[in-house]
């Protein structure tokens, strides 16, 4: 595998055609390495109307799973709808047995693998609601509740209605999800009519979330919705005006993205009105009720399920559900709405679905400016990332000796069963949360006819360096011989190393047997190891973790204790090994490097926590990664 002859980096302001890439909030969809079950797919035209159902028993209040597509009826305009598409989703409930890790530390290697899980999107209302305590904790209290329900599959973003920047990108990072809601401060104060006049931005922002997981496989999108219930969705909402022929353009186009993408809206009271949530007969005609209603959402109502327990309902309903495929009964998209019925031939049940749709035109493409994007440009641009086949990434900040920037590995993860041959075309892409690109570097790299011994996986790297700051990475892959692209995505943090007084870099897994294959090595000055975006082992592979551990700042060095151990999915610890590193060992750099070897050979098969931390005193430094091992 040789390396080719371009290699460029910038550090300059977003490409104009980049700009699309991080406009969801700036919260862009990262898709995180699971291997969940593939959801069922069907074909669907453009005159198929598809439709997300939840059937829910009355006494129960769980999911009614099992049915068929003989079991519905979809009626519209008095006449029943046959069902030409059907697919039944059922998402396995959470192991509340298994230890808390498996739900709150996530991969840390991406991919665009598609297939996953729920996908929810929780948005917080800093324009709507007011400065006072009862908001912030009601905010939290709900925003909390829907991370602590996230299963180890299911993917979460936070997003701000305002300072999109205090926003968390797709991931399944308990932790780094929380660290958003923290993040929550009011801007009523500041924002002005302005910004969001007619609740214009609350509309923009479910559109903005539509056309970005519109492409994504047909499962539900869940939008949890923190924000002032008495207050006006984007307009005096109505279900009645869903058929005004003289509705907005904007808010019909609305619904019927939503609907196209599969999103529901559930609203729910952050105590803005001073600890006076919604009465449940107010679900019949408050509109913020009327327009989650009308998405296939609801609002969460006060009483006896206060607000921030209905969050498990939105969960439940989204583990069990129905998507059923019809003809629409519009020969031409005639603009209006039509209303919708569905049925389930079971008694005691209760059945929500979206009350209609819109049968638009869709939008005539705009003229591209400028000149047209590369088709490596192509696949970084997207909301969601290209998939012509599979690619995994990660990134991972490492110190530098005396240097306030960090150097940052990022690893293109490409298994040779993809089929390619050849020279590649790859790119690596970062962005700062205000969307402003930070660098970019791309390379041609030759995979030749293949790779020879037991390792069939490429992993191809690239460095960049940054300041502290959280940015997103980009990484795409083009083939030109076959026209196939691919990209990932991942979010990244990157810590003050230089001023902290005790820091480890993010681990890295390398794999010393079988040896990795041959290539070029833009790490080699920078890490002493080769690594690897691999997390499946088998017990005779030979793989260690290697950190980095630095003492900033200007104080002598000082002896580090490590401790390096892995637990199982019960909770157990499976493997431990401490080691202290002597101050003399941090030299004129301050930075001393550990590299272990993980115990594969006395592991039976499963999921592992690999844990490094070091101490020094009273001050700690933790990293964690997860590993399979496998048969």
């Amino acid at each position: 595998m040789n390396s080719g002859p371009m290699s460029r980096l910038t550090n300059s302001k977003m490409s104009p055609w980049l700009a699309p890439a991080a406009a969801f909030c700036a919260a862009s969809l990262t898709l995180l390495a699971q291997q969940p079950p593939t959801p069922p797919q069907f074909r669907a035209g453009t005159d198929i109307v598809q439709l997300d159902v939840t059937v829910i028993d009355k006494k129960t209040r769980m999911p009614v799973r099992g049915l068929t597509a003989a079991d519905f009826t979809v009626v519209e305009k008095d006449k029943p709808r046959e069902i030409v598409a059907f697919a039944a989703i059922d998402v396995p409930d959470r192991d509340l047995a298994a230890a808390s890790w498996t739900r709150e530390i996530g991969p840390d290697v991406s991919t665009n693998n598609l297939d996953k899980q729920r996908l929810v999107i929780i948005v917080l209302d800093d324009f709507a609601l007011p400065y006072h305590p009862r908001v912030y904790e009601g905010i939290r209290k709900v925003a909390y509740e829907a991370i602590d329900q996230l299963g180890p599959d299911d993917v979460a973003t936070v997003i701000y209605l305002l300072n999109r920047r205090k926003g968390q990108e797709f991931t399944t990072d308990h932790a780094s999800l929380r660290a958003a809601v923290d993040r929550y401060e009011s801007n009523a104060l500041f924002a002005g009519g302005g910004a969001c006049m007619h609740n214009t931005c609350h509309m923009q922002m479910l559109q903005n979330i539509a056309r970005s997981v519109i492409d994504l496989p047909a499962r539900r999108k869940a939008v949890i919705f923190i924000t002032d219930p008495y207050r006006r969705p984007p307009y005096d909402f109505r279900k009645e005006e869903l058929e005004n022929f003289m509705l907005p353009h904007d808010i019909r186009e609305t619904f019927d993205l939503l609907r196209r993408g599969n999103v529901n809206v559930y609203i729910f009271a952050a105590n803005s009105n001073f600890n006076k949530l919604p009465r449940p007969d107010q679900a019949t005609y408050l509109p913020s009720a009327l327009f989650a209603s009308a998405t296939g959402g609801w609002l969460a109502t006060g009483g006896v399920e206060e607000s921030w327990t209905a969050v498990e309902r939105v969960f439940r309903e989204n583990s069990s559900y129905y998507i059923l495929g019809f003809p629409s009964s519009a020969q031409d998209p005639d603009g209006q709405f039509h209303e919708v019925t569905v049925k389930v031939n079971r008694p005691e049940v209760e059945v929500n679905a979206r009350t209609g749709y819109f049968a638009l035109k869709p939008k005539p493409a705009k003229p591209p400016k400028g000149e047209p994007p590369t088709a490596l440009d192509q696949t970084i641009m997207g909301a969601t990332p290209a998939r012509d086949f599979p690619l995994s990434v990660s990134a991972v900040p490492i110190g530098r000796p005396g240097d306030k920037e960090a150097v940052v590995a990022i690893l293109a993860g490409l298994d040779e069963d993809v089929g390619l041959a050849g020279p590649v075309e790859m790119v690596a892409s970062v962005f700062r949360d205000d969307r402003k690109q930070q660098g970019e570097v791309t390379q041609k790299v030759d995979l030749g006819t293949g790779l020879p011994g037991p390792v069939r996986h490429w992993d191809l790297a690239s460095r960049l360096n940054l300041k502290p700051g959280r940015y997103e990475v980009r990484v795409g892959l083009t083939h030109a011989e076959s026209g196939r692209r691919a990209s990932a995505y991942t979010s990244l943090t990157v810590p003050d190393i230089s001023k902290a007084s005790l820091a480890l870099s993010g681990i890295l897994l390398a794999r010393h047997s079988p040896a990795p294959a041959d290539g070029p090595r833009p790490l080699a000055d920078i890490v002493p190891v080769v690594p690897t975006t691999v997390r499946a082992f088998r017990g005779t592979d030979e793989v260690a973790g290697f950190v980095r551990v630095t003492q900033g700042g200007n104080k002598p060095v000082v002896p580090v204790t490590i401790t390096m151990a892995v637990v199982d999915t019960a909770d157990r610890h499976v493997h431990s090994r401490t080691l202290t590193l002597d101050a003399p060992r941090f030299g004129r750099g301050r930075t001393a490097d550990v590299d272990e070897p993980l115990p594969l050979a006395a592991l039976e098969p499963g999921t592992y926590l690999l844990t490094i931390e070091a101490s020094a005193g009273t001050v700690t430094s933790r990293r964690d990664v997860r590993f399979r091992v496998v048969e």
